[in-house]
């Protein structure tokens, strides 16, 4: 570095192009030693974060949706849970009836990678159930496994 050699008010050098690791008197340091006085106070701590809220998001897949007798019937788009670590599903039938879900596992939003049945046959007009997200996309596959139409309503409940 070029340039002159400055001095503390004790007249001390601080700082110098042969030494430039020699701090300049600045910030409050010690005009004796150079030393700058540093006080920690608890903005400058990290601190244990508490978790305010969670991330989710509510998806209806099948809105009063007729399903014809043994008949399967898919969710219209693959639903992104790359966020998510938990799936919680429900459905609601018209009356009770014998219906069984599955969620369909997808990691490149076309193929199908693979199938978890996630309520088996029941004869419930509501249910519900819960998994561990398995890859990147989901869709819903509902078999109304009746002797006559129902109509059903699905949710996914992304939570993380």
């Amino acid at each position: 570095m070029s340039g002159g050699t400055l001095y503390a008010s004790n007249g001390k050098e601080q700082f110098t192009s042969a030494n430039p690791a020699i701090v300049q008197l600045a910030n409050g340091a010690d005009p004796t030693t150079g030393v700058l006085s540093v006080k920690i106070d608890s903005t400058d701590k990290q601190l244990p974060i508490q978790i305010q809220s969670r991330l989710t998001n509510l998806v209806q897949t099948h809105n009063n949706v007729l399903i014809p007798a043994n008949t399967l019937n898919y969710s219209t788009t693959w639903i992104d849970c790359s966020k998510f670590d938990k799936i919680g599903f429900t459905i609601m039938n018209d009356s009770a009836t014998n219906t069984y879900v599955s969620l369909l596992w997808s990691h490149d939003q076309s193929t199908n990678h693979g199938e978890e049945t996630i309520l088996a046959t029941g004869n419930a007009i509501r249910r519900a159930s819960i998994v561990d997200t398995k890859a990147q996309y989901v869709k819903v596959l509902v078999n109304n496994q009746d002797a006559s139409a129902h109509t059903i309503s699905t949710w996914i409940y992304l939570k993380s």
